[in-house]
C-alpha cells in the first residue's frame, strides 16, 4: 500500500506540474487571440496567434489584465522574449498594470508602433525590449543600467525623445535624430541634425534613395525593414564592417545599383530583399561581402563585375531562382552559391583559386565549366563545395588538363577536356530557341550554333551582330563566348511603325537601336544621365557608350528599353 501511494502521489505531483507550466490560449479585450504560459499561477504573455487575426492590416491591442484558467482568475505578469517582435500590424498596444517584467526584444520592430505607454508598475525591462520604436512614455524606476548604450535604455529608439513634426530627437537642441518621421517618402535629414542614431530610418516610407559620397554612412545608417522602398542608388565609399544589413528586409526593394566609387559591399547589405531579380555589380567592386544578397528567392540574374577578387561566405546563398550567373575575370575565392536550387550551368573563370563550399546543395547543375589552367582548390570540410550535387555530371576543363583535374577534383567522374566555352540563347522564348548543334574539340575548334524561330517568328541576328543560321565560327582556345538569338515578327517592318516599338541589342560592344519609327532617340545610364541624343533616328543606329553597365534606352513616344553592355 504504501508503494502504492508513493505512485499515486507522484502522478498528483506531475499533475499539478503540468498544470503550472501549461501552455493556454484566450482572446483579448480587443479580439486578437493571446497564446501564454502559465507558471505558478501567473500568465506569461508569449505572443499573438496572428493565423486568427482579422483581415484589418493594423491591430490596436489590449493585453489583458489577467486570464481565466480552469475557472482561476490569473494575472499577466511577464511578456516573454520576442513576444511580438517584428510584428508590423500592431499600430498601438495597451500594457496592464499587473506586468511586471518586459523580456529581451519583446516589442522590437514593431515598426507600425510610434509611441508606447509602460505603466510604472513595470519593474524590469530587458535588453532591446522596444528597439525599432521612437518614443518609449515610462516613468517607473526599471534598472537603466542593462546593456546602455550612448543613453539608448532597454534598446528604445530614445527613452521620453524630443519629437516634433514626427521626428524623434534625443533632446531640445535636435541635434541628435533618434528616429526619423515614418511617414517621410524621399530620403532627407533635417538642417539641425549632427548625428543620426542606430536605426534611425528603418521602417520609414521612404521610396528611393539616392546614397551619394557627400552622405556620411556609420554603422547607425541602415534603412533595414523599410516595406516602400522601392529603388536605391547606392554610392557611398565607407568601407564600414559595421554597415551591415543596411537594406535588409526591404521586401518590396526591385532596384539596387551600384554606383561607379563603390568598392565594397557590406555584410548582408540586401539580404532578404525578395523582389529583388537581377543584380549587377559592376567593375569597380573589389569585394562582396558576407551574406550581401542572401535569401533573395527571387533573383534569377546575377553578373559579379570583372574587378571583383573575392565572393565571401553566403553572399548569394539561398537565392533559389538565380539560374543566369557571370562570375568576373579576377574572383579568386568563392564561398558564395550555397542553396541555389535553379543553377544549371556554371562558369569559373581562370582566376578562381579557391573554392569554400561555394556550390553545396545546388542539386540542379547540370555542368561545371572551369577555365583555370590548375584546378582549383577544394577546402573540405563539414561543408565541402559541391557536397549535395549530381558527382556524375560533365565538368569541361581546359585541353591537355583531363588527369590534373581528375586528381585533384576526384568527387566527380565525367571530366571532359574542351578548348572553349559557348553557349547559344533565346532572348525571348516565345519567340523562338536556340542551341550549340555542334561541339567543338581540342581537335576541332569549330562550333555551330542555330536558331529555331516559333510560328509567326523569323529569325533576326544573334548579338553580335551576325544574322547567319545556322551560324558556324571558330572558337579560340579558352574563350568564353555566349550568343544570344533575335527574333522578329514576320510583319516586323509594319507591327514597328504601327506599334513604334523598338528592337534593342549588343554588338561588339555598342547598343544598336533598330526600328525606331520616331526621330529621337536618348540613351541614359543606370543613373539617369544622358549619355547620348539622336536626332532623326530612322531604321539602325549605334550607340558607343563608355564602360560596362546597364543602359536605358528611351524614344520620343516614350517607349523604353534596357540592356546589358560588357566593355571587354
Amino acid at each position: 500500500m504504501h508503494r502504492v501511494s508513493l505512485i499515486m502521489l507522484l502522478v498528483l505531483f506531475l499533475s499539478v506540474t503540468n498544470i503550472q507550466a501549461q501552455d493556454y490560449s484566450e482572446l483579448s479585450p480587443s479580439g486578437d487571440l493571446l497564446n501564454y504560459t502559465i507558471v505558478d499561477n501567473n500568465a506569461i504573455l508569449k505572443g499573438r496567434n496572428d493565423s486568427v487575426s482579422s483581415a484589418d492590416p493594423y491591430i490596436d491591442l489590449v493585453i489583458p489584465t489577467h486570464i481565466t484558467f480552469n475557472g482561476v482568475y490569473m494575472p499577466v505578469r511577464i511578456i516573454a522574449q520576442n513576444a511580438f517582435s517584428n510584428d508590423y500590424k500592431i499600430r498601438s498596444v495597451a500594457i496592464p498594470q499587473t506586468v511586471k517584467t518586459i523580456e529581451k526584444s519583446a516589442f522590437s520592430g514593431c515598426l507600425s508602433i510610434g509611441t508606447i505607454v509602460v505603466p510604472p508598475t513595470v519593474t524590469s525591462i530587458k535588453s532591446n525590449a522596444f528597439l525599432g520604436i521612437p518614443n518609449v512614455d515610462y516613468h517607473g524606476c526599471a534598472d537603466n543600467n542593462e546593456n546602455i548604450v550612448d543613453g539608448l535604455f532597454w534598446g528604445a529608439q530614445w527613452h521620453n525623445g524630443y519629437i516634433v513634426d514626427g521626428w524623434c530627437y534625443a533632446d531640445s537642441t535636435m541635434k541628435y535624430l533618434v528616429h526619423a518621421n515614418r511617414s517621410v517618402t524621399k530620403f532627407t535629414i533635417p538642417e539641425t541634425v549632427e548625428e543620426v542614431y542606430y536605426n534611425a530610418y528603418n521602417g520609414t516610407m521612404v521610396d528611393t534613395l539616392y546614397i551619394d559620397p557627400n552622405i556620411p554612412m556609420s554603422e547607425q545608417f541602415r534603412f533595414c525593414n523599410s516595406l516602400n522602398l522601392k529603388v536605391v542608388f547606392y554610392n557611398n565609399t565607407s568601407r564600414s564592417y559595421d554597415l551591415w544589413e543596411a537594406f535588409s528586409n526591404c521586401k518590396n526593394l526591385t532596384e539596387f545599383n551600384i554606383g561607379n566609387r563603390m568598392t565594397f559591399l557590406q555584410i548582408g547589405i540586401c539580404s532578404d530583399c525578395s523582389s529583388l531579380t537581377e543584380i549587377y555589380i559592376p567593375d569597380n567592386v573589389e569585394l562582396i561581402h558576407n551574406n550581401a544578397f542572401a535569401r533573395c528567392h527571387n533573383i534569377h540574374t546575377v553578373h559579379v563585375g570583372d574587378s571583383v577578387s573575392e565572393i565571401r561566405d553566403g553572399a548569394f546563398t539561398g537565392c533559389r531562382a538565380l539560374r543566369n550567373l557571370y562570375i568576373g575575370k579576377k574572383v579568386k575565392r568563392l564561398f558564395a552559391f550555397r542553396y541555389c536550387d535553379s543553377l544549371r550551368h556554371i562558369v569559373l573563370p581562370q582566376s578562381v583559386e579557391t573554392i569554400v563550399g561555394a556550390f553545396s546543395y545546388c542539386p540542379n547543375i547540370e555542368s561545371i565549366t572551369c577555365m583555370a589552367k590548375n584546378p582549383p582548390t577544394v577546402i573540405e570540410s563539414s561543408d565541402t563545395a559541391f557536397m549535395g550535387c549530381n558527382h556524375d555530371i560533365p565538368i569541361y576543363v581546359p585541353c591537355v588538363k583531363e588527369a590534373t583535374y581528375a586528381e585533384n577534383w576526384s568527387m566527380f567522374h565525367n571530366i571532359i577536356e574542351m578548348p572553349y566555352y559557348v553557349t547559344a540563347t533565346s532572348a525571348d522564348e516565345t519567340k523562338g530557341t536556340a542551341e550549340m548543334t555542334k561541339l567543338p574539340t581540342c581537335d576541332d575548334r569549330y562550333a555551330t550554333v542555330e536558331a529555331y524561330p516559333k510560328q509567326g517568328y523569323t529569325f533576326s541576328h544573334w548579338s553580335n551582330g551576325i544574322t547567319q543560321n545556322p551560324y558556324t565560327f571558330k572558337i579560340a582556345p579558352r574563350e568564353i563566348l555566349c550568343l544570344t538569338a533575335y527574333f522578329r515578327s514576320t510583319n516586323a517592318i509594319k507591327d514597328a511603325f504601327s506599334s513604334m516599338e523598338m528592337c534593342v541589342y549588343v554588338q561588339q560592344g555598342q547598343i544598336v537601336i533598330e526600328n525606331c519609327a520616331v526621330t529621337n532617340v536618348d540613351v541614359f545610364d543606370i543613373y539617369g544621365r544622358q549619355i547620348h541624343h539622336i536626332e532623326n533616328a530612322y531604321g539602325v543606329v549605334k550607340a558607343d557608350v563608355p564602360s560596362t553597365g546597364v543602359y536605358v534606352i528611351k524614344n520620343a513616344t516614350g517607349i523604353t528599353r534596357k540592356c546589358l553592355v560588357i566593355k571587354y
